[in-house]
């Protein structure tokens, strides 16, 4: 009995690292993006100003910090055919459990020059705070995966901004692309921290 007692004591243990540490959640990692999602990626980035509330807007013009990877793009909200996806033929989504998202720094050239890794920016806590947790830091931005249409005329993109633990909105937009441009044709939903 003691053996077995010490035992589910490990396990747990064990399992409170993967539980507390998000970063190791395991995912598939490239770095070769195509000219379509160069494009849309390069429209939010080039676009902030008129994509974000002016609050998270503000908070990248002094200085605009990017999350080194894109996340996977979460549609659980979302129905085909319906709402904001009415009238969209999207590609299917891979069915393997692990997603695949794209790191953005390692030599990719079309990034803006104003562009830094959210790695430098910085906490914006109170010196005096006893916390070793940061609740709030220098706005960073964030870009979800691309899912498009079968004809590649449509984009559906999630971004945000993450200021902190008790700060942050975020957007998933439909973009259309007309004479070779993107623009935002409508929203598809919404969040606040």
């Amino acid at each position: 009995m003691k053996h077995l007692s010490t035992f589910v004591v490990c396990v747990i243990f064990l399992s409170l690292s993967s539980i507390a540490a998000p970063e190791k959640i395991e995912r598939h990692v490239s770095t070769e993006l195509s000219a379509d999602q160069i494009g849309v990626y390069s429209f939010v980035l080039k676009s902030y100003r008129t994509l974000l509330k002016p609050t998270y807007r503000d908070m990248l013009a002094e200085a605009f910090y990017l999350e080194e990877e894109t996340s996977p793009l979460d549609m659980s909200g979302l129905q085909r055919d319906r709402g904001c996806l009415n009238g969209l033929d999207l590609e299917a989504l891979p069915k393997a459990r692990i997603p695949t998202v794209h790191r953005l720094f390692s030599s990719q050239r079309w990034l803006p020059s104003y562009v830094k890794p959210a790695t430098e920016a910085k906490c914006q806590d109170s010196p005096s705070s006893k916390s070793h947790i940061c609740w709030r830091t220098e706005g960073t931005l964030s870009l979800s995966e691309i899912v498009f249409d079968k004809s590649r005329s449509h984009a559906l993109v999630g971004f945000g901004v993450h200021c902190g633990l008790d700060c942050g909105f975020g957007r998933i937009v439909v973009l259309e692309r007309v004479n070779g441009n993107w623009r935002q044709k409508r929203i598809c939903g919404e969040w606040y921290l």
